[in-house]
């Protein structure tokens, strides 16, 4: 006897979206949708079945994409099937932006906002769910927020002290990642991100580490020996400005 597997909201939601996504995008661009496209449009969304079925099994810890990176690859169908009935690809400068070098018309989303509002809402909460798992929140309370009129869920607040050349910077990174950027002090974060070279570092590391917050230190030259007192002070993370901005998945958890 076959047992069907019971799906999730987060994988509902994405295959709910794939082929109104799709057909969106290429109705915006002109393309028909004829049976070549067709095909490939339910071809992708069983392959985006199978890869959210294949996340969800694994550990929150060991999972290396996100719901949105697995969307884009279940993409391959139709970038193919666009290229078998000789759509042009849109030009470099035609507004699209191009994700991956096999997307060859631009049609991977940039982000999770763009599949409908129900498939942002289970993204976010997969992220917040996995950042848990990375221990990135104290307590799982602190991270059901929700917007009262939209019940939108917010997305996880990151303070950073820095000068603001940097700011201005990290604001378009956490975003890419599924976080707001928020005033130092104006309401409780998630993490705080700390410029060892700003007047305020040391005033901030210790203010946040005291509250049992997470802090995430950078500069440009930190030794070993920095590192290990940054640590022992109980700091979460230590590392290079470099990787920070332009690397900062690898030092947080991406939401979206």
């Amino acid at each position: 006897m076959t047992v069907e597997r019971e799906y999730s909201e987060l994988h509902a939601a994405f295959c709910e979206a794939y082929p109104l996504y799709v057909a969106r995008v290429l109705v915006g661009r002109g393309v028909e949708v004829g049976d070549v496209i067709a095909d490939a449009i339910v071809e992708g969304t069983a392959i985006l079945g199978d890869l959210l079925s294949h996340l969800e099994d694994t550990d929150p810890t060991d999972q290396r994409s996100s719901p949105l990176e697995l969307f884009r690859q279940a993409l391959r169908p139709v970038d193919a099937a666009l290229a078998t009935i000789g759509v042009p690809a849109p030009s470099a400068d035609a507004g699209h932006e191009t994700v991956h070098p096999w997307d060859r018309y631009q049609l991977c989303p940039g982000s999770p906002q763009l599949l409908g509002e129900r498939a942002y809402d289970a993204h976010v909460r997969w992220g917040v769910a996995k950042a848990i798992a990375f221990g990135a929140f104290g307590n799982p309370s602190d991270v059901q927020q929700v917007d009262a009129q939209t019940r939108r869920p917010e997305r996880p607040a990151i303070q950073v002290i820095c000068d603001e050349t940097d700011t201005a910077h990290f604001g378009a990174l956490l975003r890419g990642l599924g976080y707001r950027l928020v005033d130092a002090g104006s309401e409780r974060s998630v993490v705080t991100i700390v410029d060892i070279d700003h007047g305020g570092a040391a005033r901030a590391i210790s203010d946040t580490v005291a509250t049992h917050g997470r802090v995430v230190v950078y500069g440009d030259a930190i030794d070993d020996l920095q590192a290990m007192a940054f640590s022992a002070a109980g700091v979460w993370k230590v590392v290079s400005r470099s990787d920070i901005l332009t690397r900062l998945d690898t030092v947080l958890p991406a939401i979206g």
